[in-house]
Order: C-alpha cells, then sequence, then structure tokens
C-alpha cells in the first residue's frame, strides 16, 4: 500500500516538473522577447512602461483559478520586464547642471547613459566630465528625469516641461527640502509620470574622497520602481531612507537647517583653526569648511522654502538669547 501510495505520488510530481519546465521555457522565450522590445523602444525614443498594457494584463488574471496568487506572480513578471529594458540602457536626463549634478554625474555616468542641460551653455563642462549636453526639450524626453533647478524656479521648469515628459518617466528632484518641490511636481506633471523625491544627504565636499556609506533619503509619492531605484543607489554603496516628504522636512529642520544656520554665522565670523585648539572646535572648523562653498540660494532654500525650519530656528535664537542673559548676570 505504501509503495503505490509513493508511486502515485511521484507520477503526480513528475507532472509538476513537466509543468515546470515548460514555464521556465516560456519564461525564457518572455525574456528574450521582452529584450528585442526594449532594443526597439530604444531604437524609436519610445516609454519603457505602458500602463495601460500592464493593467489589462493583470485584469485577465481575474479569470484564473487562484487570482490573487497569479496576480502577485504576474506583478513580479512584470517588474522584472521592466528593470531588463531599464537597466539594458538606463537614460537619465538632467535639468539643472550645477555644482550638486556636476558631482553627481561622476558617479552616474557609470551605470547609465547622461544626458545634461542648463539656461547656460556648459557643453564643454559636460564633455570634460564625459556626459552629454543636450537641450532642455530632449533631457525631458528621457526615460528618468532629474530636476536640478532652484526650488524657486522649479515651478516655471515644470511648466516648461510637463508636456514634453513621456508617459511612464519618472520625475525626481534633489532639492534639500521636499514637501514643496513634491507639492509642485504632483501639481504639475501629468498622471502618467511617475514621482519620487530625493535628498543625498551629502554634496561635492562631504563627498569629494568618496560616497560609500553616505545617505540620501527617497520620498516615493507616485511610483512603480522604487525597488528598482533603491537597487540602483545602493549598488554605489549608498545608505538608502526612506520616508514621507513630511518627515523628510520635520528632521532636516532640525539637523540641516541647525547646522547650516551655525556655518553660516561661522563663515561670516572667519574664525579660523589655531595651534591652541580642542576636537569640539575643530568639528566646528570641519563644518564650515564643508558649507562655505555653498550658494546662497541653498541656504535660503533650507532655512525658508522647508516649513518647519523656521520653529527650530526661532528655538535656537531663543535659547542663545537666554545663555547671553544668564552671562551677562555673572
Amino acid at each position: 500500500m505504501k509503495t503505490e501510495i509513493t508511486c502515485e505520488l511521484s507520477n503526480l510530481r513528475k507532472k509538476i516538473d513537466n509543468i515546470d519546465e515548460g514555464l521556465l521555457n516560456l519564461l525564457d522565450k518572455r525574456i528574450k522577447a521582452v529584450r528585442s522590445i526594449g532594443n526597439f523602444k530604444e531604437k524609436n525614443n519610445l516609454p519603457i512602461i505602458d500602463n495601460s498594457r500592464e493593467t489589462n494584463v493583470l485584469n485577465k488574471t481575474d479569470k484564473t483559478v487562484n487570482p490573487i496568487a497569479i496576480r502577485s506572480i504576474f506583478k513580479k513578471i512584470i517588474k522584472e520586464s521592466r528593470n531588463i529594458q531599464h537597466n539594458k540602457s538606463l537614460k537619465i536626463g538632467i535639468i539643472g547642471f550645477g555644482a550638486m549634478t556636476q558631482f553627481m554625474v561622476s558617479f552616474l555616468k557609470q551605470k547609465a547613459e547622461i544626458f545634461v542641460s542648463d539656461i547656460k551653455d556648459k557643453s564643454k563642462l559636460a564633455e570634460k566630465l564625459g556626459v552629454k549636453f543636450v537641450s532642455v526639450q530632449e533631457a525631458a524626453k528621457k526615460d528618468i528625469v532629474i530636476l536640478a533647478p532652484p526650488v524657486n524656479q522649479l515651478k516655471q521648469c515644470m511648466l516648461e516641461i510637463k508636456d514634453l515628459l513621456n508617459p511612464g518617466a519618472l520625475l525626481l528632484d534633489v532639492c534639500s527640502v521636499k514637501v514643496k518641490p513634491i507639492n509642485i511636481m504632483l501639481k504639475l506633471a501629468p498622471n502618467n509620470v511617475e514621482i519620487i523625491g530625493t535628498h543625498p544627504l551629502f554634496g561635492p565636499q562631504s563627498g569629494k574622497n568618496t560616497i560609500k556609506g553616505l545617505k540620501i533619503v527617497l520620498c516615493p509619492v507616485r511610483t512603480t520602481r522604487l525597488d528598482q531605484i533603491k537597487e540602483f543607489l545602493q549598488s554605489f554603496d549608498l545608505e538608502v531612507i526612506i520616508c514621507t516628504p513630511e518627515k523628510h522636512d520635520k528632521e532636516m529642520a532640525k539637523t540641516q537647517s541647525l547646522a547650516h544656520l551655525i556655518g553660516k554665522a561661522l563663515v561670516n565670523l572667519d574664525i579660523n583653526e589655531g595651534e591652541i585648539t580642542t576636537p569640539s572646535f575643530s568639528h566646528l572648523i570641519n563644518l564650515k569648511e564643508n558649507l562655505k562653498q555653498d550658494r546662497p540660494e541653498l541656504f535660503n532654500c533650507i532655512q525658508n522654502d522647508n516649513p518647519f525650519a523656521k520653529k527650530i530656528r526661532n528655538n535656537f535664537f531663543n535659547e542663545l538669547d537666554k545663555i547671553n542673559k544668564q552671562t551677562k548676570k555673572r
């Protein structure tokens, strides 16, 4: 009896094995077809993502014997199909070629084809850095578009490019604040464009030796590609932090805004490290050195465009005032 059961189970497993082999062959054929489609889209400058087609495919799973399980499997297949096409030849358009994005392309160009644009002619600089200088219109048509103008110019930039963005394109920003720029992108970008706010917690000074182990914040607000972007950034050994725009700005009000405020004061005081010093003072000098090259627009953005910075700043000044009054009493 036991032998008969074992034999029957073995036969059933053989059926599963045959089905699995067929599935593997079909998946192999699907990957080859996906690559061919990716080549065609690249050749004809077509967007990678077709949301309506993907929705139709997923809707077909409703008629299967186990819709929930099969839909989950197909979502993973679609996700990997996207990744195959995206990673084949990742093209990134950057609008605004200032100090931060000039620094960023030094590592981004290792794993993607970079197209930069700016209101000024920076073609020679782009060539020197090994990237392509193109028009704003061309940069806006790439699969991933990074917006890097000052926050006070972001709305005008969005108005100029919103009708140029491809369906399924991914829109990123690199502003030091997140609530304001993300609201602008959500309001002006077409609904078929994905949006992730980003904030590299480093810059040309702090990352000049290496970016390994440094942090970058992602604020996903409308996207299906968070995992892809997270993995792409982690491939540079960056630590990826995911949070909401509101949480980001609240945290930055206590850390970045305050640090830049103190650093700005030290720069203005022109205090330098002498022969007789302490470790704590050396930390302050390092803060000053890291921030002294920052543009005034960045300082103003951090202090004025973060909705939570004013309260922290006022609390800090109040504490300084209390300390000042205490010292006068002695």
